[in-house]
């Protein structure tokens, strides 16, 4: 059973690389770009994305498949399936299994609110206005009544799940039966996440924190107050974590709460009206802050990108073909530090700008400046990175062989 368990995580953490890559990028590119204003008519690009939508709504269908494979075997391991279980295995703790999940929820909410961009509302609408007038007329459309009917059943069951952003909710809403242990370790893990949350920013994390306590909903049927006022707290006081950017798409914990974890579905109450603006005022005056201070974090991350290519272009210049075990960990521990940069600096710019596009905050020349000095710094390292391809390759390949020779004389 052990072994089953972790053939399911190896699966969930597949697809949540592929969810997060292959299936969520055409539909970033569909409303993120002006491609659509080149052509002629738009709704001829919502067709070629049908075949991708059908891909999406098998891909939830699976995901489905999959989680509940995961939680029968899970409330099994902690003894909370049936009395004569084969299998009981307490006391379990399930880190690992629960990030996981975690992040495997977490991609299917950003591919919702990617789905549910107005861009792509619109142009789906005009999508199916355009069949409808093929179903009035078929015979000008050198076609049939009867495969227009077809088309339009298809398109209906698009729309009810992966066009109205309904994938999260179709993959966690399950028939399965679970027992309170096995709900006592999700809520242990719930816990112990918020505390992460709190003390480091990190909006993946908070996404997370945000499926998990949908899910422990879901599977208890029962509103738990306490974790849901947490995930306001959270979202007040850590406007950074609740403000999520992945590829393009931003996150933000209202809407999700509207729909998942209101204490009465589709009818919010005045406290969370009230917590929900609380969260908006917070993040407003957060990312004024963020684009005041944005000069000061522009020039460190520049100059320490610059002191870094400096670094690195003095060290690969050196003959290292010679070199000991401990200066090839320094050199990797030093391309590995300008990996780190980037990442950084790729962040602070995908924030910026995509904070201040969502919240419609005015960008001033300074700021514009020093975003621009941030991008060049980016594309230093980026240029470097191809200008010296191979010997980057070679301190890794160095390294990895010294590496195993010492690991072999040390058995020998």
């Amino acid at each position: 059973m052990l072994l089953a368990l972790a053939a399911i995580m190896e699966e969930m953490e597949g697809l949540t690389r592929e969810g997060g890559s292959s299936l969520l990028f055409p539909v970033v590119v569909f409303t993120d770009m002006d491609i659509l204003k080149d052509q002629d008519d738009p709704k001829i690009a919502v067709g070629r994305l049908c075949k991708h939508f059908q891909h999406i709504l098998n891909f939830a269908d699976h995901c489905k498949d999959v989680l509940e494979n995961l939680v029968s075997q899970i409330n099994v391991l902690l003894g909370s399936g049936k009395e004569n279980s084969p299998v009981k295995l307490t006391p379990v703790k399930l880190t690992w299994v629960w990030s996981v999940v975690g992040r495997f929820l977490g991609m299917l909410s950003v591919l919702d609110t990617s789905l549910s961009h107005p861009v792509m509302q619109h142009h789906w609408l005009e999508y199916k206005r355009m069949i409808k007038v093929q179903r009035n007329e078929p015979d000008k459309f050198s076609t049939s009544l009867e495969s227009i009917r077809n088309m339009e059943t298809v398109l209906l069951k698009l729309e009810d799940t992966v066009l109205t952003g309904n994938i999260l909710d179709r993959v966690i809403s399950m028939k399965t039966n679970v027992g309170k242990a096995f709900l006592d370790e999700l809520n242990n893990f719930i816990r112990i996440l918020s505390v992460e949350v709190e003390k480091e920013i990190c909006g993946e994390k908070f996404l997370s924190l945000a499926c998990l306590v949908a899910l422990h909903r879901k599977l208890s049927g029962q509103f738990d107050k306490k974790l849901v006022s947490r995930l306001w707290d959270l979202a007040k006081k850590l406007p950074a974590s609740a403000f999520i950017s992945l590829a393009g798409v931003v996150w933000t914990p209202e809407k999700f709460i509207q729909k998942f974890l209101l204490q009465i579905p589709e009818n919010q109450s005045a406290q969370e009206k009230k917590a929900e603006a609380a969260v908006e005022v917070s993040r407003r005056n957060w990312l004024t802050s963020r684009m005041t201070s944005i000069t000061t974090e522009s020039r460190s991350l520049t100059s320490t990108i610059s002191s870094w290519i400096v670094k690195l272009r003095t060290r690969l210049a050196k003959d290292s073909s010679g070199d000991h075990l401990p200066d090839l960990a320094d050199t990797t521990m030093l391309i590995l530090s300008g990996l780190d940069l980037a990442r950084t600096a790729r962040n602070a710019l995908n924030f910026c700008l995509n904070a201040c596009c969502k919240l419609e905050h005015p960008l001033t020349k300074s700021a514009i400046s020093s975003l621009t000095d941030i991008m060049a710094s980016l594309k230093k390292i980026q240029v470097y990175k191809y200008k010296k391809p191979c010997l980057i390759t070679m301190t890794f390949v160095r390294k990895r062989s010294r590496t195993r020779c010492q690991r072999s004389s040390r058995f020998a």
